[in-house]
């Protein structure tokens, strides 16, 4: 077992969802954000609603074990599975940890997607991933078997027809490309 392949099991493991590293599950190659969830039931075990509560106090044992995740440096995309959700991450174990407790206290794969993309955004202090817009999204509704996607890049604007006018582009893969191209 490969490093990362450890250090997911260990982070699916620590949030109380079962994982089969390397069985299945979604890769993601070169995205700037990638995001992967998949909900079962979207309904809550426990009786009644409670208030939610995704406070990072909740859940202090966790740390040192997403953080590690994070650390993790990847040449290629990893797997991750869960027997009852999933999020996956681009950047930021803590970001993922948020997005599996919306999970955990009944909350929807689209919960913990905005949950994981807004902690994702806070945490990195805008660096790699910021609020001006990139994100790719994989939605699997178990209730209906359907997969959603979308895709919210920043690089055209409604209506474009004539890719040549869309000004620059951002090339992720080196330090001088992720200013821009102009």
């Amino acid at each position: 077992m490969t490093r990362e392949s450890e250090a997911m099991h260990a982070v699916s493991a620590r949030a109380g969802l079962p994982s089969r590293p390397g069985r299945g599950g979604s890769r993601w190659r070169g995205a700037a954000v990638a995001l992967a969830l998949v909900a079962l039931p979207t309904q809550s075990c426990s009786p009644g609603p409670r208030e939610p509560d995704l406070a990072p106090a909740t859940w202090l044992d966790d740390y040192e074990t997403f953080m590690a995740a994070q650390l993790v440096s990847r040449t290629e995309a990893g797997v991750a599975t869960g027997m009852n959700g999933a999020v996956t991450v681009a950047y930021n174990g803590l970001a993922a940890r948020a997005g599996l407790e919306a999970l955990k206290q009944g909350g929807g794969a689209i919960d913990a997607a905005m949950t994981t993309a807004v902690t994702q955004v806070a945490l990195t202090a805008g660096a790699p991933i910021s609020y001006f817009g990139i994100m790719s999204l994989v939605y699997y509704e178990a209730g209906t078997g359907q997969v959603h996607t979308m895709n919210a890049e920043w690089n055209t604007v409604r209506g474009e027809t004539d890719p040549l006018t869309i000004p620059g582009g951002i090339d992720m893969s080196t330090a001088d490309g992720m200013w821009g191209t102009g």
